[in-house]
């Protein structure tokens, strides 16, 4: 017989005979039955509660069912295969839902819903509810008393009969129709109902919401009135007297005539725009903050070159900055301000003014005109500037130069030859007049012991003594080029300090983060 198991519930079922695999018969105590499960026809696969059977009696054995093996509602077949000492074993169960098997097993389960009359079944719908067959009624023309029940809807009556016609406390209330029955009257209720609903909708957005009731506001409305009318016939034409004055003339005074007056000859004109205002508009496209196009401007190039840009953010009219306008371009209306002014983060929208500035810096140019024509030292400055370089060589291309060395050569001979230390060309020039034919020759003599050369030459001497030549120079200049290169791949995070990296100290590497890992040789 199968059994009934509920679904989703641990259960003890009791399985077997375990019998003796020679005999047949003899029941085997001491067994592990390895138990596997298949449900509605699945592979059998071992059960998940981890239990081993235990035995009971007479090979038969108690084992242990947890709600995952019976989560599945149909068959359950449990299996036990055959060893050595005992025959195989099966059993087959049926599980089914909660509900079913609690009302067939559960503690006063009533059972299945049973005819009165046996071999007869209940009615059901066809999703399986059980309901009442209106076609299949038990003595359907006997009377019965629904006073109890509350009909709630009833779409269709064919055919109503056995109504007892109300005459009593509710005709009476009802009174007699006006017209052939109480449902025309309704009918004609409806229609009124309906044009009245139509004017209350006309109405009430003429009305308005009223702060209290309608007759209340016209109550206040009434007291406003006499307000005013008290204001308009008394206060106001006091007030105006008052304000117009003794003299008051229309054609001079009203403000008509200040308006026409002011047209003509105030300064700002154009309805009070001031002059010096060149252009209000917004920023239309954002390249850079130095950089940005209006979206409306002159068409002309540089028409505001030296102008103050006043830049207004667009969420917080109180945030301004203020630039001046390097450059305008006409075409593209693109503004090119001398440098970022730094108070906020331009963008598209902002609000950009745009000021004559009266006291725009000169430009590189004009400080130089300016000081071509009222100043005679620059003149001479460029003049003197130009004798040092003809005399001391060519500034341009850095030649032609005395080096130190020769300088301290020239000093040592001019101290030689004044026999004064430290002596200076004019003490040179004080002490020797121009050469005689005596001094002359005395000199010869001087050079030639100089020299070492007997009839030595200012020329001779010259090539011993002679200044640094141009190609000497070059040569210390590509030197120092090769120094300068040395020294720019030198990093200096601090100022004056050379940012070094250290790989080997005395031919040995250095290892070592300097934080979790020391610094060490290798």
């Amino acid at each position: 017989m199968t059994q009934i198991l509920k679904q989703s519930t641990a259960v003890d079922v009791l399985i077997g005979p375990f019998v003796d695999s020679t005999d047949g018969y003899t029941g085997e105590v001491g067994l592990s039955p390895a138990v596997k499960l298949s449900k509605n026809g699945q592979a059998l696969a071992a059960k998940n509660d981890i239990t081993t059977p235990v035995s009971d009696a007479d090979g038969y054995y108690n084992c242990e069912l947890d709600a995952t093996d019976t989560n599945t509602v149909g068959t359950l077949v449990l299996s036990v295969v055959g060893s050595a000492t005992s025959l195989p074993v099966r059993h087959e169960y049926q599980v089914v839902e909660e509900a079913v098997y609690d009302a067939l097993y559960a503690a006063s389960a009533a059972g299945p819903l049973q005819s009165t009359v046996a071999g007869r079944t209940l009615d059901v719908s066809a999703g399986g509810e059980a309901g009442i067959d209106w076609a299949n009624v038990g003595s359907p023309t006997t009377a019965v008393d629904l006073s109890g029940t509350d009909i709630q809807l009833v779409d269709t009556v064919t055919t109503y009969t056995g109504n007892t016609v109300q005459t009593g406390d509710s005709y009476g209330r009802l009174g007699a129709p006006a017209g052939a029955s109480v449902s025309a009257d309704v009918a004609a209720v409806k229609v009124d109902t309906a044009a009245v609903l139509v004017d209350t909708a006309d109405m009430q957005p003429k009305l308005g919401t009223p702060a209290a009731d309608v007759s209340a506001d016209i109550a206040a409305a009434k007291v406003d009135t006499a307000a005013i009318l008290v204001d308009t016939g008394t206060t106001i034409p006091a007030t105006l007297t008052d304000m117009q004055g003794a003299t008051f003339s229309g054609a001079t005074d009203s403000l008509e005539a200040i308006r026409d007056r002011g047209d003509a000859a105030w300064t700002t004109g154009a309805g009070g725009t001031p002059p010096q205002l060149l252009q209000s508009t917004t920023i239309a496209t954002l390249a850079s903050q130095t950089s940005f196009t209006l979206t409306a401007g002159s068409a002309d190039d540089d028409a505001y070159n030296g102008a103050v840009a006043v830049i207004t953010d667009q969420s917080t009219a109180t945030q301004k900055a203020v630039g001046s306008v390097l450059d305008y371009t006409g075409a593209t209306k693109t503004v090119t301000l001398t440098s970022d002014p730094g108070i906020f983060t331009m963008a598209t929208g902002d609000t950009i003014d745009i000021i004559a500035n009266a006291s725009t810096a000169p430009t590189a140019a004009a400080v130089r005109a300016e000081i071509d024509t009222n100043s005679t030292q620059l003149a001479l400055i460029v003049g003197d500037t130009n004798e040092l370089q003809t005399n001391q060589g060519n500034w341009l291309t850095a030649t032609g130069f005395s080096t130190s060395a020769a300088l301290a050569t020239a000093q040592t001979d001019l101290d030689t030859l004044t026999g004064t230390d430290g002596a200076t060309l004019a003490t040179s020039q004080a002490n020797y007049a121009p050469a005689t034919a005596a001094s002359l020759a005395t000199a010869q003599t001087d050079l030639d012991t100089l020299t070492g050369t007997d009839g030595a030459t200012l020329a001779t001497a010259q090539g011993n003594y002679a200044p640094a030549t141009a190609a000497a120079l070059a040569t210390v200049d590509t030197e120092v080029g090769q120094i300068k290169t040395k020294t720019d791949s030198l990093t200096f995070s601090t100022a004056n300090q050379v940012d070094a990296n250290t790989l080997a100290i005395n031919s040995a590497t250095v290892v070592g983060d300097g934080n979790a890992t020391p610094w060490d040789g290798a």
